[in-house]
């Protein structure tokens, strides 16, 4: 760009020579005029991103067509939990883990392959188990098989909003790295942050991620617990009045899916400052331009000291597309007839209701054969 502006300059200045001296002011000034707009024009040109609302023209629309795609979502996997203690990292878990997602229903089946030593040394008792969460809008359960047993046991089973609401919490923390496509933490929607009216782009630019196209945005945002600001369920824990600010880096072909990001906030009360940090990785190509998710992880830190867990997924198959309603249901893991044995589900003084009732007939009885002795005596 500059030998391009200094050439320009030179044959301009080659032409003003032996003009009229009254003449050349205005041609100056003008030729200036010229070459800023100019070099404002080919930076417009070659860096389109460097605008807020370009990042909300074409990211917005991408990012919620991404969000659909993952809504019905199947696959195969590994689950790594890391425990930190100070430097020290330590696999605590490694969990097998095969998924399912179609709209609210939500399905997991995940054996525990790898478990921590428990007291002593001793085995965990779950390692080598299998455990099901199943959450559906109209039955909800739970199974688990130990390693040496041939058929699933029902642990739990029942319906109703709060059911539903604690199994599908269970299951989506459990995969919550899988949400980094597209949200902030695995929690906030990106989209979010980018529609919010406070919202500021303090940097855009562009970046390569392994060969692949992207732009990496610094933002700040400042969300308040206004009853009306989208963002006000997210402020659980945050310091009010503080900012949000971090980093993303998104791809624009790939339906603008999440590769990193990292997001800084202030706690609540103490006002320590919290740090989450993700990375994720995709399959080459595209499905109808979703990318396909391979890998994913995220972490937290408090003044920047690592906390406690890192997870990881490592997907080896995934689909988009949706899952047959049978999938959900009792039935899929071998069970008949609702599930077989009613676990938590069931009130705790049902069985006792059969009891109680000969329990009154014999007290009944006893009753009325004290009366006939009493009128005989």
């Amino acid at each position: 760009m500059n030998v391009v502006v200094g050439h320009v300059h030179r044959n301009a200045a080659a032409r003003t020579q032996g003009s009229c001296p009254a003449v050349q002011p205005a041609y100056r000034a003008l030729l200036s005029v010229s070459l800023v707009l100019t070099w404002a024009a080919t930076s417009a040109a070659a860096e389109p991103q460097l605008s807020l609302e370009w990042l909300r023209a074409r990211g917005l629309p991408a990012l919620e067509k991404l969000e659909t795609a993952y809504g019905q979502v199947r696959g195969k996997g590994r689950l790594t939990v890391t425990s930190v203690q100070g430097t020290n990292l330590a696999v605590r878990s490694v969990h097998e883990v095969e998924f399912a997602f179609d709209g609210k229903n939500r399905r997991l089946v995940e054996t525990f392959a790898k478990v921590s030593l428990g007291p002593g040394g001793a085995p965990h008792p779950s390692q080598g188990s299998t455990y099901v969460d199943v959450a559906t809008p109209k039955l909800c359960f739970q199974l688990q098989r130990a390693p040496d047993a041939a058929a699933y046991t029902t642990s739990f089973m029942g319906s109703g909003d709060a059911t539903y609401e604690n199994i599908r919490q269970r299951i989506d923390v459990h995969l919550q790295a899988l949400n980094g496509v597209s949200r902030i933490a695995n929690l906030v929607p990106v989209a979010m942050f980018i529609r919010h009216p406070t919202f500021e782009a303090k940097k855009i630019s562009a970046v390569d991620i392994g060969g692949v196209a992207a732009v990496r945005v610094e933002y700040e945002l400042r969300p308040t617990e206004d009853k009306d600001d989208p963002l006000a369920k997210s402020m659980k824990g945050c310091a009010p009045g503080e900012p949000w600010s971090g980093w993303f880096i998104v791809c624009p072909d790939r339906s603008w899916a999440l590769h990193e990001y990292e997001y800084h906030y202030r706690q609540r009360g103490p006002g320590k400052r919290f740090t989450e940090k993700g990375i994720v990785r995709y399959y080459e190509g595209t499905k109808d331009g979703i990318p396909l998710i391979k890998h994913a992880e995220n972490c937290t830190t408090v003044e920047g000291i690592p906390m406690q867990r890192i997870d990881q997924v490592d997907l080896s198959e995934i689909e988009l597309r949706p899952s047959p309603a049978s999938d959900f249901t009792p039935e899929a893991f071998g069970l008949k007839g609702g599930g077989g044995a009613l676990g938590p589900a069931v009130k705790p003084f049902v069985w006792l209701l059969p009891l109680a009732a000969v329990s009154l007939l014999a007290a009944l009885g006893f009753r009325h054969l004290s009366r006939r002795k009493a009128v005989a005596s």
